[in-house]
């Protein structure tokens, strides 16, 4: 009986993680200057009730919802520090907003998918988020939709050859549009880079932005160079403005 209990506990413990590390995804690639701590999950990029992410100064924190069968868009969430001083934010909820900051002050509360909190020892935007529901891409993250699609795009029409482009264009527009909602940049914004011959985005350059341009431009990159791309013979240049 007592082995019985036993098991039973160490299965409800597992049971429980597991529920835990099946809502929240950390985005290593398009976060900066992050620390993850106290992740208890399995999978390296899944994180749970507890997780502590340490932010250094002007760090960037971009996690999303997991994907679910029932859905076709996921939540993401971007947190900028802005102050000069490291911070630190812990996974408090499986619902959202997922995440409470510590040693903050006058934190506005969730207004219009934003959140913005003053330092501790003053300095107002010490901290702020910005959060969407984005739909999900059918040619995101798959190598072999990938491939297909270099493959539709080498030998199609210059129609067909377009249409593809613009399904890329489309996928990566409503994250560009969260860079944009989290710093406040109004206006568009023309986006320059060009992909290897393996689908790898480099050489990402914006067209000038204001006083937010470092940071914003850096998220945009991130976006940009996140993206998985068609494999080519001969790589591609890709002009946008969004």
């Amino acid at each position: 009986m007592k082995t019985i209990a036993v098991t039973f506990l160490v299965l409800t413990g597992l049971e429980v993680q597991a529920s835990e590390c099946s809502n929240i995804q950390y985005l290593d690639a398009k976060s900066q200057g992050v620390e993850v701590v106290n992740d208890r999950c399995a999978k390296g990029n899944e994180v749970g009730l507890g997780t502590v992410f340490k932010l250094s100064r002007d760090a960037r924190l971009w996690i999303k919802s997991l994907p679910k069968p029932e859905t076709d868009a996921d939540f993401q969430l971007i947190c900028q520090n802005g102050s000069s001083v490291p911070l630190e934010v812990t996974v408090s909820s499986l619902f959202l907003p997922w995440i409470t900051p510590t040693d903050l002050k006058n934190c506005t509360g969730w207004v219009d998918h934003k959140l913005k909190c003053d330092g501790v020892h003053g300095g107002s935007n010490a901290f702020f988020c910005a959060i969407a529901a984005i739909k999900r891409s059918e040619t995101a993250g798959s190598g072999q939709l990938a491939m297909s699609t270099s493959v539709k795009m080498r030998n199609y029409s210059d129609d067909e050859k377009q249409a593809g482009i613009n399904e890329i264009f489309e996928a990566i527009e409503p994250e560009v549009w969260l860079c944009r909602n989290l710093f406040q940049v109004d206006g568009k914004i023309t986006v320059q880079w060009n992909v290897d011959s393996m689908g790898r985005a480099e050489s990402v350059t914006l067209s000038s932005i204001g006083s937010e341009g470092g940071r914003f431009s850096d998220c945009v990159e991130a976006v940009i160079k996140d993206y998985r791309y068609p494999a080519t013979r001969t790589g591609q240049k890709f002009t946008r403005t969004f």
